[in-house]
């Protein structure tokens, strides 16, 4: 109205121009906004998998919760592998912080990985500056082992941190304790025998000087005693050592004293100089031979081989399985859950989540469960006479178990849903793996 314009005017045009617009333009600008991403994206993953993919794991793994990020790393992972990018364990020869780029292929982050803190990461970025480790025994010696402990060292074996060097994961934590303990006792035992060097050398010394004052003492009163005799003068350079000890305790007892000048008690500068050369002559007590440590033996392949219950560990320890699902390893003739169609199939996966409830009719106890084999998810209903018969025999599994579920799919759309006629555990360190 302010502007000149009349009610009738601005009324209409708001209700038959801008409420009309307001129907469909947010609609068409989100649109719109959402195309021109998946375009950008779609161009990256297309032309740069390797960044697109990166680029992907490293926001997912942060925003994700770790449920469903265990649940889409696996399917990113295999993505990634069809357009030919492999991802890889951490590593402590390559892998930075976060998921790092090397010749084409991706690693995990070191901050990935379950109990390292940016403290430990950050101590194993700074000891890798002087280049590639050599070795584990080079890791551990340049490394902070204030930082980088026992426990920082179990996380990265079990995460596979140390695949690239050849050393075998088992063989590792089975000698763990050795590994930390090894460098630290032979730093020991090369500062002990260094020390036992320069005591046995000092030792010496004073040996030495000790038989020089007494032969000097010796010759002195020697001709003391000539003297006497004959009347020859003892030499003026010998007469010190004629009542050596009593001076030589004189001028201790008056160094004992605060305020005392041992020349203020008519000690010579000769007497002085002569107990500095021998007046402190102690040997110090030998010092025992150490043994050396043993450094353990350790294999070193060309190729390692990881074990389906290496495979489990180290998901538990990075968040997600990397390679084939240890559901493929165990159960290589059940279907992918991705590949499952309306009828009985056999399907084997993870059990992601579990929910036991009570029928409402009976009481009896029956469960839901949440399968994931790396390339989908289904939900597994197992009925209460199944249920009952698994847990009698001990067989029924807990979130994070591999089993394999025989039954009818009733769904595929928009969730797989299956009913479970049977269902077999994989039963974890049996030998099985």
């Amino acid at each position: 109205m302010k502007s000149g314009i009349s009610e009738d005017y601005a009324s209409n045009y708001w209700d038959k121009t801008l409420i009309p617009f307001a129907d469909y333009s947010f609609n068409k600008s989100h649109a719109c906004a959402y195309s021109l991403l998946t375009y950008v994206c779609a161009y990256f993953k297309a032309n740069y998998p390797t960044e697109f993919f990166c680029a992907l794991m490293t926001t997912r793994s942060q925003v994700m919760p770790p449920k469903d990020w265990a649940e889409k790393a696996p399917e990113y992972i295999q993505e990634a592998k069809a357009l030919g990018v492999n991802i890889h364990s951490p590593s402590v020869q390559t892998s930075e912080t976060g998921f790092t780029i090397v010749d084409k292929d991706i690693y995990f982050g070191l901050s990935g990985i379950r109990g390292l803190g940016a403290g430990a990461c950050k101590a194993l970025l700074r000891s890798r500056q002087g280049g590639r480790f050599k070795d584990i025994w080079d890791f551990i010696g340049r490394c902070d082992q204030r930082v980088v402990n026992t426990k920082v060292l179990e996380a990265l074996i079990i995460s596979g941190a140390f695949d690239t060097m050849g050393y075998h994961r088992q063989e590792l934590r089975e000698k763990l304790q050795e590994l930390a303990g090894y460098l630290p006792a032979l730093q020991e035992y090369l500062e002990h025998t260094q020390a036992r060097k320069i005591r046995d050398i000092e030792n010496e010394r004073i040996e030495l000087l000790r038989a020089e004052l007494d032969e000097k003492v010796k010759e002195a009163k020697k001709l003391a005693k000539e003297s006497k005799k004959t009347g020859a003068l003892v030499p003026e350079e010998l007469k010190p050592y004629l009542n050596i000890k009593e001076t030589f305790e004189l001028i201790a007892s008056a160094l004992a004293r605060e305020n005392v000048d041992p020349m203020d008690l008519g000690i010579s500068t000769e007497l002085i100089d002569l107990y500095t050369k021998y007046g402190s002559l102690r040997k110090l007590p030998a010092l025992k031979e150490k043994e050396e440590p043993v450094k353990p033996e350790l294999t070193r392949s060309r190729e390692v081989y990881i074990s389906v219950e290496e495979l489990m560990e180290q998901a538990e320890y990075i968040g997600c399985f990397l390679g084939e699902h240890p559901a493929r390893i165990i159960f290589p003739h059940s279907l992918p859950i991705a590949r499952l169609i309306e009828e009985w199939q056999e399907t084997s996966g993870q059990v992601t989540s579990l929910k036991i409830i009570k029928t409402r009719k009976t009481g009896e106890e029956m469960a839901f469960l949440q399968l994931n084999d790396g390339t989908a998810s289904a939900e597994v209903v197992v009925f209460a006479k199944i249920y009952a018969k698994l847990v009698s025999k001990n067989s029924f599994p807990v979130i994070g178990d591999i089993v394999q579920i025989s039954g009818h799919v009733e769904n595929i759309e928009p969730v797989i849903k299956m009913k479970a006629d049977n269902l077999i555990l994989h039963r974890r360190n049996n030998g099985n793996m």
